[in-house]
């Protein structure tokens, strides 16, 4: 009974010792669960691709699934906004970075059935899908760009506007500037969005243009325009890029109305005359009067 009882806890001690040593290979037969999500700066392969492409053609209208915008719009500021302008800049930058979250635009997709049973398939995560969508989103929207379109030139730009924005404005509270300021405001703000979208697009990899580029024809028309048209171009300043001397704001010079009985001609004042403050400007500062 005494030898029985040695050699059973004999045994029992080298099966353990074989489990600790087996333990990180895991158990035989359970699949490995790799949960790492792909970057805009990491290459696209083939076979990823392969397997996007595999997971859209099962979807019924076999495109991406709808998802929030993933470039921000332009700043829009409503006059009354008490925040200080250098506030509203910080918090327009944290709404922008959210467009890009991996995981708040997977939450969109919990519960898109068809989608969740082909990543099953493919044994992949709705976080894992959304951040090889956006790689070949990004690149494919860095494959529109033109030559004359220099990333690092337009953030460094960018940079530039913002920093003045900030010492110029910051400490304004945005509702207590006069409507050519905030105007002002609101047109330099832009840059904000155009520092993302450039600072997005620089981390795309020339490998990725390439084979996006091969592959142009399979996935256009399965990603939305944002994607797939100059992401730039929808955010330029008309009067400074290309020298247009006004902005279409929706309406066209047909649908303003006068009468000629009517109209009152005179002399105002000028308004830096009439009361109006202006901000003390450098020579590289020139903005409208507060």
């Amino acid at each position: 009974m005494i030898a029985e009882r040695s050699l059973f806890f004999t045994l029992s001690r080298a099966c353990l010792l074989i489990g600790l040593a087996l333990a990180p290979l895991g158990c035989i037969g359970e699949d490995l669960e790799f949960t790492e999500v792909k970057r805009l700066d990491e290459k696209v392969t083939e076979e990823e691709l392969a397997t996007l492409l595999r997971i859209l053609d099962s979807l019924p209208d076999k495109k991406l699934p709808e998802l929030p915008p993933v470039l921000a719009p332009p700043p829009v500021w409503n006059q009354a906004r008490t925040l200080p302008v250098h506030e509203l800049i910080t918090e327009e930058q944290a709404l922008i970075d959210e467009h890009w979250s991996v995981e708040w635009l997977a939450r969109n997709l919990k519960r898109n059935r068809p989608l969740l049973r082909a990543l099953r398939r493919e044994e992949m995560t709705p976080e894992q899908f959304v951040g090889l969508s956006l790689t070949v989103g990004a690149s494919l929207a860095r494959s529109t760009l033109r030559d004359d379109q220099d990333l690092g030139e337009i953030s460094k730009r960018g940079k530039t506007a913002i920093n003045r924005l900030r010492r110029t404005f910051g400490v304004r509270p945005f509702s207590s500037l006069s409507r050519e300021a905030s105007y002002f405001v609101l047109h330099q703000a832009v840059w904000v969005t155009r520092i993302d979208r450039a600072n997005q697009l620089a981390l795309v990899p020339p490998e990725n243009i390439m084979i996006v580029r091969e592959h142009w024809d399979e996935l256009a028309h399965r990603f939305p325009e944002e994607f797939t048209t100059n992401p730039l171009d929808a955010v330029v300043d008309l009067l400074e890029e290309r020298g247009m001397p006004f902005e279409e704001v929706g309406y066209s010079d047909e649908r303003i109305e006068w009468d000629p009985e009517t109209v009152l001609v005179g002399h105002d004042k000028p308004d830096d005359v009439a009361g109006a403050t202006t901000p003390k400007a450098t020579k590289d500062d020139k903005t409208p009067s507060e």
